[in-house]
């Protein structure tokens, strides 16, 4: 059960925020003790399993964030963040031992185990965020917006389960058919999330995928007939009864009004006939970061140290960053810093790691998205699978039942 607990960790804080919006207490915070559960199992096969044997490719990337957690530790000896700064340190090493190293460390991790597993819970949660944000009322509280900030991670995460299922070169199940609804479900919850960053992204994956292999790539003739009775038969049936009952056009209308809105506020800021918050409020935190990065020769060198961010751009000692992690490692830690980032990611897509279930156009996805959201030190979804994509595969222990996937090719 180990990429079940795997599975849960890294989604765990989505669970955590529906129970408090929803006034329930259990008492413990489930993020807490999916992280000990987690820590449990890695002291154990540690202990027990000296059949282990971590790779080497998977020490490069180890290497990189143990370096950028020491500059991290550094810098609390001139960070401008008195408190946080400490947490912050104290997160980002938890995340590396537990988000990226756990798999290296487990005994027979499965990574096709650990992406049903990861669909399974995500797909529920989805659909439980979908329903309560119709029920619930609009609310000033905290843990309502907390909860519905969970937005992004839903539509990023669905995006993730989206590439998988196109561009693993093994089918993750066992069925064509399996696999195309899972892609269906997973298209059908990032649009519905609302997250327009992760939507914005994938056309843009897609597209560059589909523009630069072009013929080179064979679709399945299966995934063409599926594809072909969505779009041209049950997809108008669907529309045409959903148009027909007022009923069920007030149901649609209510999943997609959030959409819509947020949509078109995008549009309309950057054709500069409206206004979007988010979007500006990145635009001046972009600005700032990298006006104070060169005050000095030292800043550009080695940062304010962690956690000083927040201090620095809203004068609070509080978890803020510019929604940028590359942008962040700079302010924060320092040139070094951004480069160790860099090669974190580069390392692994320029040697071409050959994964049969995670595609590099996962990573890509996932690097486009951190341009604009995460802070380093809570981007768990990237550690993983970034962990995925280059987690040892052994040829001769391929599951021979499974297909090739959707896209022959891959995007490799």
């Amino acid at each position: 059960m180990n990429e079940f607990f795997y599975a849960f960790y890294l989604l765990s804080g989505h669970f955590d925020s529906l129970l408090a919006v929803n006034g329930i207490d259990l008492g413990v915070d489930l993020g807490v003790v999916s992280s000990v559960v987690l820590l449990f199992l890695l002291i154990i096969n540690i202990l027990f399993h000296s059949k282990i044997k971590v790779p080497v490719n998977f020490g490069y990337e180890f290497v990189i964030l143990l370096l950028i957690l020491t500059l991290a530790g550094i810098s609390l000896f001139y960070t401008k963040s008195p408190s946080y700064g400490k947490f912050k340190t104290l997160f980002f090493a938890k995340e590396i031992i537990l988000s990226f190293a756990f798999p290296f460390f487990v005994y027979k991790f499965d990574v096709k185990r650990f992406v049903k597993w990861f669909v399974a819970i995500l797909f529920i949660f989805t659909l439980i965020y979908i329903y309560e944000l119709q029920i619930l009322p609009y609310s000033n509280e905290l843990v309502y917006k907390r909860f519905v900030a969970r937005y992004l991670e839903i539509g990023i995460a669905n995006g993730v389960v989206f590439l998988i299922m196109i561009f693993s070169k093994q089918n993750i199940y066992r069925t064509d058919i399996m696999q195309f609804i899972v892609a269906f479900l997973a298209l059908v919850f990032l649009v519905l999330s609302s997250a327009r960053g992760p939507a914005v992204f994938l056309i843009l994956i897609l597209t560059v995928v589909f523009t630069i292999r072009g013929l080179s790539i064979k679709i399945k003739r299966t995934w063409l007939v599926y594809s072909f009775f969505v779009i041209f038969i049950s997809l108008p049936f669907v529309v045409y009864v959903f148009m027909s009952n007022p009923k069920y056009m007030a149901v649609v209308n209510n999943l997609l009004a959030r959409t819509i809105m947020r949509f078109s506020k995008f549009i309309g800021f950057i054709t500069g006939s409206g206004f979007d918050e988010s979007a500006f409020d990145r635009i001046l935190m972009w600005r700032f970061a990298l006006d104070k990065i060169f005050e000095r020769i030292s800043t550009v060198l080695f940062g304010y140290g962690i956690g000083s961010f927040g201090i620095l751009y809203l004068g609070q000692d509080i978890r803020a960053y510019p929604h940028n992690i590359f942008l962040e490692a700079w302010f924060e830690l320092g040139f070094i810093a951004l480069v160790l980032f860099v090669l974190f990611f580069a390392i692994p897509l320029i040697q071409g790691r050959k994964n049969p279930y995670i595609s590099s156009a996962v990573i890509y996805y996932l690097l486009l998205n951190i341009l604009k959201s995460y802070s380093f030190v809570d981007m768990r979804v990237v550690y993983v699978f970034m962990a995925m994509f280059i987690f040892p595969y052994v040829k001769d222990k391929f599951d021979t039942r499974s297909k090739p996937s959707v896209i022959a090719q891959g995007s490799q």
